[in-house]
């Protein structure tokens, strides 16, 4: 009995002790709530001061309310992890944001940038210069207080740098303007002169806006406002404005320049405290500068390639390679160098010519600006092989947008296509002349390199040279051989209206190629490639009519008459050949293989055994070389020469009206070496009717084979 008694108590001990721990809980929890409702009280009503202190302008104290909010927020565990939380949160930064925003704005409304044609300016706005510097450190502190100060800072001076100092800098000429209130504004005077400011001037304007802004809102330059990323955006301006777009053009302006830059690292050190992007652009000044010339120097032969005027200047004699005419060529870069001029003796002694013809502008501009790069490269030092390697990359730049813009009009104009063909040799001429000049100023492990370039550019003229002459050439005497071979006047060439075909024919390829030799008529080429070109579309001609007359399986001997005739007319365009005397004689004096042999020239413009060939009266021998000495100066010489179907088309008008005993006597006397024996066989049988005799002359040409 007694144990049930005691279990009994103990039961009803613990149902007591248990209720008393949930009444404690549950006092402890109100206790809580109770605490926590005062918080939220508390920070309810700091929103609500927050908020009138923004709206009443008190932006310094609104800041501390905002951190002292945050702080509490932070240590404040009942309320971790609830929406409560969270909302509170993203206030305070949206009022961080606004803040901030309002904040900038208000400081940019502070400042006043003014400009007109003579004049611009920063001024203070409207309220008061006191006035103004206290509400902006106020604003500032309130930044600091809210650990946002250095960027509102840095958004404030790259808006002051973009709105007011930028404008004032993009005259060419700008100085300091006493204003009536020097507290109160900063104007500078602006000009569009020709002449440009000085350094002294820009860094003054900007130094002074600089300090105008600080001491506005209330700070220095050093420190209070301007950033150091914002000051060095003041330093890449005067670099720009005066480092970077004033680089000289020549040595000489190069030495005034140097003072230039010496008050610029001043300025720079005296904004920033430290050496800075102006110092580091002053150590780099020869660098720049050449960079600079071979930058100037592409622009410039971009704009000579791109010219569609294609003006065409006739060299006024053989243009002979001389210090001379070095000094000359690289009068663009100042005064010829004396390590260039000691160099040039040496190229000089090969006796280069080239001779003469014509050559575009944009060939002697392209010339002109290689020699005045390589004339500062011997006045470079280190940097020597930059320059070279850069006059160098001229010729390659010019040839291939040369060949590139101009593709249509090259190949649709003949003359066009001979003023490119001299243009690139007289590029390749100069190219060597260059290269060999590379080897005395570069030391020898550079030279070999170089002109071994210098060669290959000089190759890769001459190759374009010929690769489009080479493309006309065989696209005019194909429409040569088109005109020439028009088969409807060859059959039955004695019937009536026939021969006015063939009269047709023979005048339509007269003409076509009279036009293309007035496109290269010298001394627009040299006779030597007048020549030449005019052998290959005679020779189209010849070869055209040759073909005519040979396909006719009929000739009556009316019609063999009569194309004798249209043969004999059509090799009368060999008369084409003579050359007035005076344009030949200059020729005369020049030797290719010399020229060839001193590696300044490729044997394209030149053959003195050609020149010699030449119509006109005999030169005196006190005044040609002997190889241009000759009793016979008619045109029949130099069609024998470059014609290679010439003497064919003469033995087939022959063949025409001759008897077939003569056509085989001359076989055999190997006068018709041209024909083979199929085609003289083809001939005998159009001309002659089918007899034993013709059948025994048919064999005895296939013995004679």
């Amino acid at each position: 009995m007694l144990g049930d008694e005691e279990t009994g108590i103990r039961a009803q001990l613990d149902t007591a002790l248990e209720k008393l721990a949930q009444t404690q809980a549950q006092k402890r929890s109100n206790g809580e709530i109770l605490d926590s409702l005062r918080q939220l009280s508390k920070i309810s009503n700091s929103l609500e001061e927050m908020d009138r202190r923004i709206q009443t302008g008190n932006i310094e104290e609104a800041a501390q309310a905002v951190v002292a909010l945050e702080s509490v927020l932070e240590s404040d565990y009942m309320l971790e992890d609830t929406r409560i939380k969270t909302v509170l949160r993203n206030r305070m930064a949206e009022a961080r944001v606004n803040m901030r925003e309002s904040t900038l704005d208000e400081l940019r409304g502070f400042l006043v940038a003014e400009s007109d044609a003579d004049s611009a300016q920063i001024r203070v706005g409207a309220a008061g210069a006191q006035a103004v510097r206290q509400r902006a450190q106020s604003l500032l502190t309130a930044m600091d207080t809210l650990a946002v100060a250095d960027e509102v800072r840095q958004a404030l001076c790259t808006y002051v740098i973009n709105t007011a100092i930028r404008p004032m800098l993009k005259a060419r000429q700008v100085s300091r303007k006493e204003a009536a209130d020097g507290s109160a504004a900063f104007e500078v005077r602006l000009s569009d002169a020709e002449e440009p400011s000085g350094s002294a001037e820009v860094c003054s304007v900007v130094l002074g806006a600089a300090e105008f802004v600080s001491g506005a809102l209330g700070g220095n330059v050093k420190a209070e406002l301007w950033t150091a990323e914002a000051l060095a955006e003041l330093a890449k301006l005067v670099l720009e404005r005066c480092f970077l777009r004033c680089i000289p053009a020549t040595r000489a302006e190069l030495v005034e320049f140097r003072s230039e830059a010496e008050q610029m690292e001043r300025f720079e050190k005296q904004l920033l405290g430290h050496s800075g992007p102006i110092f580091a652009a002053t150590e780099r000044l020869d660098e720049l500068f050449i960079e600079q010339q071979s930058a100037r120097a592409l622009a410039q032969v971009r704009t000579l390639a791109e010219d569609v005027a294609f003006e065409s200047r006739d060299l006024p004699a053989h243009e002979e390679w001389t210090v001379e005419l070095l000094r000359a060529l690289a009068e663009t870069s100042g005064e010829l160098a004396p390590l260039l001029a000691q160099a040039a003796l040496a190229v000089e002694a090969t006796k280069r010519v080239f001779p003469k013809c014509a050559v575009s502008a944009s060939a002697h501009g392209l010339v002109a600006t290689a020699y005045g790069l390589v004339n500062e490269a011997a006045q470079s030092g280190t940097a020597a092989q930059q320059l070279v390697r850069a006059a160098r990359c001229l010729f390659d730049l010019h040839r291939a947008l040369s060949v590139t813009l101009h593709h249509a009009q090259l190949r649709s104009t003949p003359a066009l296509a001979w003023l490119f063909h001299n243009d690139c040799l007289y590029s390749a001429h100069h190219a060597a002349a260059l290269g060999a000049l590379s080897r005395h100023l570069l030391p020898a492990d550079e030279a070999g390199i170089e002109g071994e370039a210098w060669q290959r550019t000089a190759s890769q003229l001459v190759a374009a040279a010929s690769a489009l002459t080479e493309e006309l050439l065989r696209t005019e005497s194909a429409e040569l051989q088109r005109i020439s071979g028009d088969r409807r006047g060859f059959g039955s060439a004695a019937a009536d209206g026939q021969r006015a075909v063939l009269a047709k024919t023979a005048s339509r390829a007269r003409l076509a190629v009279t036009q293309l030799c007035r496109a290269m008529r010298p001394p627009a080429v040299t006779p030597h490639v007048f020549y030449r070109a005019l052998g290959r579309y005679i020779d189209a001609v010849f070869s055209a009519t040759i073909g005519a007359v040979t396909d006719v399986p009929d000739i009556s001997a009316d019609d063999s008459q009569v194309l004798s005739e249209h043969c004999r007319n059509i090799h009368s365009l060999t008369a084409l050949f003579r050359l007035d005397a005076e344009l030949i004689e200059p020729y005369c004096t020049l030797q290719a293989s010399s020229l060839v042999a001193t590696g300044a020239l490729p044997d394209q413009l030149l053959d003195s055994d050609a020149e010699s060939e030449s119509s006109g009266p005999e030169l005196p021998s006190t005044d040609a070389d002997p190889a241009c000495r000759t009793k016979d100066s008619g045109s029949a010489r130099l069609a024998h020469r470059y014609c290679l179907l010439s003497d064919k088309l003469i033995q087939l008008a022959d063949i025409l009206v001759i008897s077939r005993a003569d056509i085989l006597a001359r076989r055999r006397a190997g006068l018709l070496v041209q024909f083979t024996t199929d085609e003289v066989i083809s001939l005998v049988r159009a001309l002659f009717s089918d007899t034993p005799e013709r059948a025994r002359d048919i064999d005895e040409l296939r013995r004679l084979g």
